[in-house]
């Protein structure tokens, strides 16, 4: 597949700039563009019915798209979205050709889960263990609250967070950005509630899991160096503060710290944004993907028989 302007799954020229390279072709394998070892992304996202599970599904830049503008055309609709194909999904199967590479064009989705209710039960838990009673010492709010804390927390956010704040703190001449990496001032700043935490943990899970990895495995790694490598990721338009805060805690985690690691990069790189998915075929066939997998669990799939379908299965921040 190609990236150039023009042909029907082309990425925008726009999505490059911030990213030094004179190349602008993409790779062969993994979505990879020449000149850069980098790799952008698409994602998208539904809820589960009931709000229990958000289901946000992510695709390379090399995934086969041939599909969604033929199955667009059959349902005649201007964007493609899983709500409109689901009731269609029979009169779909009767284009046995069509239906099989819509199958194999969705299975190439990784899909990443996060239960509310386990951090919120979590959350409730750790009052009741503190001797705290519902309505008395805490209220609803306060679960709400210290759940969207935890998520934040554990989400690759926090691990990046808590990366800064040792180099910020080996280094007393930038005390003043310990501030803004604690987790009650990351929860605010996404916007203060449960949902807006929800989304920046999952789109953080699969942007950043395998950066916090990597700098765990190779603590002489300079951080910024494997944020390059992550490349960037493409989310469809819904939450432009989770967008926000990402690509600030990811340029501060970034920055020169006390410890002398290696700078490779002199530049800030704006790595995710978001987009109408009515400019991309790959983050409509995201939202197919999401909508698939949200359809699976909420007919009682197990994550098991998920997982077996699609490429890969995180859950809560963990491999299926």
């Amino acid at each position: 597949m190609c990236c150039e302007e023009g042909t029907a799954n082309a990425v925008p020229s726009a999505l490059f700039e911030g990213y030094e390279s004179s190349q602008r072709r993409c790779g062969k394998k993994g979505g990879k563009f020449k000149g850069m070892e980098t790799e952008i992304q698409f994602a998208d996202s539904r809820k589960t019915y009931g709000n229990d599970r958000y289901v946000l599904a992510q695709l390379g830049a090399d995934a086969r798209l041939d599909w969604v503008a033929e199955l667009r055309a059959f349902l005649i609709k201007p964007e493609l979205k899983f709500r409109d194909f689901d009731p269609e999904r029979h009169r779909v199967q009767q284009r046995p050709d069509l239906w099989r590479r819509v199958v194999r064009g969705v299975q190439q989705a990784e899909i990443y889960v996060t239960e509310r209710d386990t951090y919120l039960v979590a959350a409730q838990m750790d009052f009741e263990e503190q001797g705290a009673e519902m309505g008395v010492d805490f209220q609803p709010r306060d679960v709400w609250r210290e759940a969207g804390k935890l998520l934040v927390q554990l989400s690759p956010i926090g691990s990046l967070a808590t990366f800064a704040r040792y180099d910020v703190l080996s280094d007393n001449t930038t005390l003043n950005r310990a501030t803004f990496l604690d987790v009650g001032t990351l929860y605010d700043r996404v916007g203060g509630k449960f949902n807006d935490a929800v989304v920046l943990a999952t789109r953080a899970d699969a942007a950043l899991h395998g950066v916090v990895a990597e700098i765990s495995r190779r603590d002489w790694i300079d951080p910024r160096t494997a944020l390059y490598r992550a490349g960037g990721v493409v989310f469809d338009t819904e939450h432009s503060k989770s967008i926000a805060l990402m690509n600030e805690v990811s340029a501060t985690v970034g920055s020169p710290f006390g410890w002398g690691r290696i700078r490779t990069l002199s530049h800030q790189v704006a790595i995710f944004r978001e987009m109408d998915t009515r400019q991309l075929d790959h983050l409509q066939a995201a939202d197919m993907a999401a909508g698939w997998a949200a359809r699976m669990l909420d007919e009682g799939s197990t994550y098991e028989k998920v997982a077996s379908f699609f490429r890969s299965v995180r859950v809560n921040g963990r491999i299926v």
